[in-house]
């Protein structure tokens, strides 16, 4: 028996560990939409307080790609994507 699955958070789950590319139909992107910004910023807030200014050598790169201000850049390295 199929599992169904209807939160937000599992839809946006299925959509992610697929692995066959496929499209969302307008609602459950708009679903999907507030909880991918919520986990964005959160990482963004990790990788602020957490992660390293680029190194010099990087900066060469950075700029080339069209980065401003470098000195806002922060890297961080981890062992696996979390998950939203």
């Amino acid at each position: 028996m199929p599992v169904i699955l209807r939160t937000p958070f599992a839809l946006l789950l299925l959509t992610l560990n697929s692995h066959v590319p496929r499209m969302v139909d307008q609602k459950t992107f708009e679903q999907i939409l507030p909880l991918a910004c919520r986990w964005a910023k959160t990482q963004e807030e990790i990788i602020l307080a957490r992660g390293a200014p680029l190194a010099s050598q990087h900066t060469a790169d950075a700029r080339r790609a069209g980065v401003q201000d470098c000195s806002r850049v922060r890297v961080l390295v981890v062992e696996r994507l979390p998950l939203p």
